[in-house]
């Protein structure tokens, strides 16, 4: 793809598809595992003296037997390709009390286990094992969320349905189809003057990656793994700002130090190129899966690489829902680097010749670009009308401002504050393709989005 194709502050919308982590499957890249998963969980547990557990296998779930089982889920859960992992209660006598936060915490829903490069042995044991109703008590409100490897599992209950539905919208848009959500509402219980902000403080813990949050009475514990204080401090300020100061908040995130990932995806001529840092070999396997999947094996060159220097950020596992929402257009870019997204793509949607009125296509990629402005409400987006050459300049400039006013239009009918948005037209003067020719001319009847703080 031509540098002028793609620049480092513009992202063609489709290009920032990942975000919208739309409902697809994410079996690609694990299914290789699970033929070695019982031999893996068996010298993993001898390793650690549990000789005296057993194993059994069914795909990604592991069952584990023996008066030692409950001790020993951790060691299991750790292992790459893990999904669940439970307590055969009818081999084991007496399970011990971690055993039952253990099952509440591993969700079939789970696409990834947390792997030991990622969990570090000094996690504190609230990371991995929230309290279950039972331990907190049936008439108290509660709320734990927990996630892990892009996936995430609410438990709890509230007396606030009008919270509960908020939560479940809003963790539908940034989770699904990772998304475990086990919150009940029962409004015999007591109003929680917490409840209305649940959906929110839920949506920012992809700040850090890993995390635990768990809010009972007036006090909001904090748990997790993150690579940089930077990224600590933000979540437990935007967390004191939804609840308004007004709870205790105790945090025990743990800095690591490593470096976010860095990736960048090309893809052409039916082919797609990927180059990249990752954290560890699951992820490349996950990412390179799913690019083969949509492009096929023998047409994807995988050239990412491992440091374990760096972080598994959210962004890692919203990375493999790109390639089948990209893969009709012909000519694509994908980058992200500090968690920051930028790219381009040759080709989709366009206006009709004189046209400002939005075709469908044109309205679905708005429809992304209000879905991404809801998910980060701290970016604003300019959007930007452009025209192919036919006909005067001056009209041409018209018509661009019209597009991209039609653009604007739409999203802010969608709910996004018109304040975050900025609408201008470029006329003719930023031609995207060759304008000698009828394809060129209607590549060139665009929209383009570029997002950012004061963009």
């Amino acid at each position: 793809m031509k540098q002028q194709d793609v620049t480092g502050r513009r992202l063609w919308l489709l290009g920032a598809a990942w975000l919208v982590l739309a409902a697809v499957t994410v079996a690609w890249g694990l299914n290789h595992e699970d033929d070695d998963l019982t031999d893996r969980s068996v010298q993993a547990l001898q390793a650690a003296g549990f000789d005296n557990v057993s194993v059994a296998v069914d795909g990604r779930d592991v069952s584990l037997r023996g008066a030692d089982a409950g001790e020993a889920v951790e060691i299991v859960a750790g292992l790459s390709g893990v999904r669940v992992v439970d307590i055969d209660t009818a081999a084991a006598v007496a399970a011990p009390p971690a055993t039952e936060a253990s099952d509440d915490t591993a969700p079939a829903s789970t696409a990834v286990a947390e792997t030991a490069e990622t969990t570090p042995t000094t996690t504190p044991t609230e990371t991995t094992t929230p309290p279950t109703a039972s331990q907190i008590g049936a008439d108290t409100p509660y709320l734990t969320a927990s996630l892990r490897n892009g996936n995430l599992t609410v438990l709890g209950r509230v007396a606030e349905g009008e919270a509960a539905a908020g939560l479940a919208a809003i963790t539908d848009l940034i989770y699904a189809p990772f998304l475990d959500n086990q919150l009940v509402v029962d409004e015999s219980l007591a109003a929680s003057p917490w409840a209305p902000g649940i959906a929110n403080a839920v949506a920012v813990l992809p700040i850090i990656g890993t995390a635990d949050l768990e809010i009972v009475g007036d006090k909001l514990t904090l748990s997790g793994i993150t690579g940089s204080a930077e990224k600590k401090a933000q979540l437990e300020g935007t967390l004191d700002q939804i609840f308004g100061g007004a709870m205790q908040i105790e945090s025990a995130v743990e800095v690591t130090g490593k470096e976010p990932p860095v990736y960048e995806a090309v893809a052409a001529d039916g082919a797609v190129t990927l180059q990249g840092v990752m954290p560890d070999q699951a992820s490349i396997d996950l990412i390179a899966g799913a690019a083969a999947q949509a492009y096929g094996a023998e047409q994807v060159d995988n050239q990412m690489i491992i440091d374990d220097g760096v972080e598994a950020t959210f962004s890692v596992y919203r990375i493999p829902l790109t390639f089948l929402l990209l893969q009709p257009v012909p000519e694509w870019e994908v980058i992200i680097r500090n968690d920051v997204i930028s790219g381009g793509l040759r080709g989709g949607a366009t206006f009709a010749f004189g046209s400002s009125d939005l075709t469908p296509a044109l309205e679905g990629l708005c429809n992304i670009a209000a879905g991404i402005l809801t998910r980060n409400p701290t970016v604003t987006m300019t959007i930007e009308g452009h025209t192919d050459s036919v006909g005067d300049a001056t009209f041409n400039q018209q018509l661009s401002v019209d597009r991209a006013e039609a653009g604007k239009a739409f999203i802010v009918g969608l709910g996004v504050d018109p304040a975050r948005l900025t609408a201008v037209g470029f006329g003719e003067s930023e031609p995207f393709a060759d304008n000698s020719t009828e394809a060129g001319r209607a590549q060139n009847r665009r929209l383009e989005f570029v997002m950012g703080a004061g963009s």
